[in-house]
């Protein structure tokens, strides 16, 4: 379905019943709509929400920011006639959930952040290199070189577009707790505009390293779930150390059996302590 919303087609597509959940997301929502279960689609009402790109509209990339996006975002909200509404943010757009959770307290019930970073700046960067180091196999450091030569020849004849796809599938090993999972099915189909990647994670300049969790985290009155996958090399769960304590109610639950995806990986203890989370809260 579509919903005209600032003057751009935003594509989005509801399953399952209970709390409205919006799932935004710049690059697509086909991974989304294929990793999270029918169990979760049974409590909660599922919005996965493509504020840009793939099957949206673009409009104009460079003159996208955050808070353009988390507007478009609540006029979706009010486009669907819903009144207060949880956010899921998966990866870089945790940041998404929060900056909405901080600009519109009044109309979000719960803010999920699944695979998430408070940060996108020089301390998670340091992090991620340090938990490598630490913490990654030399039989997943070998499967992630056999993986890039092995797509080597499709990334050479790849437009930038389909090179992000690519790189995803690629980094296979940095992202599963399975360090040999294939992940291509779950891509097939879905598209990934390398301008918008590059505005919004950009390192250094992208919109998303702008946000300062130490000046928007206190603002955060919602509860807040955040959910790490051990075994999630890009976003490691360590980088929530003192920072996540700025939440007001926050709680912070890490998948042991989990790369980037534990709504996939761990599907049903995710769902079980979701659930068990939104009861409470």
């Amino acid at each position: 379905m579509y919903a005209i919303i600032n003057g751009l087609k935003i594509h989005y597509v509801i399953e399952g019943t209970g709390i409205p959940c919006l799932i935004p997301s710049l690059g697509g929502t086909l991974v989304y709509e294929r990793t999270f279960s029918s169990e979760l689609r049974g409590h909660l009402k599922l919005v996965f929400a493509e504020l840009r790109g793939s099957r949206s509209d673009l409009g104009d990339v460079g003159a996208a920011t955050l808070d353009t996006i988390v507007d478009d975002l609540d006029r979706l909200r009010s486009e669907l006639k819903l009144d207060r509404i949880a956010v899921l943010g998966h990866s870089g757009h945790g940041f998404i959930a929060l900056r909405y959770a901080a600009k519109y307290p009044d109309r979000i019930s719960h803010a999920i952040l699944l695979g998430s970073v408070p940060a996108f700046d020089g301390a998670w960067f340091g992090e991620v290199l340090k938990y490598s180091e630490m913490l990654m196999s030399k039989e997943r450091k070998d499967e992630l070189a056999r993986t890039h030569e092995r797509l080597r020849p499709a990334m050479s004849r790849a437009t930038p577009d389909e090179a992000v796809v690519l790189n995803f599938i690629a980094n296979g090993p940095i992202q599963f707790f399975d360090a040999h999972f294939d992940c291509t099915h779950l891509w097939k189909g879905q598209t990934f505009n390398a301008e918008i990647l590059q505005r919004f994670w950009g390192p250094g300049f992208g919109e998303f390293s702008k946000f300062d969790p130490a000046a928007e985290f206190p603002k955060i009155k919602c509860p807040v779930l955040i959910a790490s996958g051990v075994f999630d090399y890009g976003c490691p769960p360590t980088t929530w150390h003192g920072i996540k304590d700025k939440l007001s109610k926050h709680e912070y639950r890490v998948f042991e059996r989990s790369g980037h995806h534990p709504q996939m990986e761990e599907q049903q203890l995710f769902d079980e302590t979701v659930i068990e989370w939104l009861g409470r809260n």
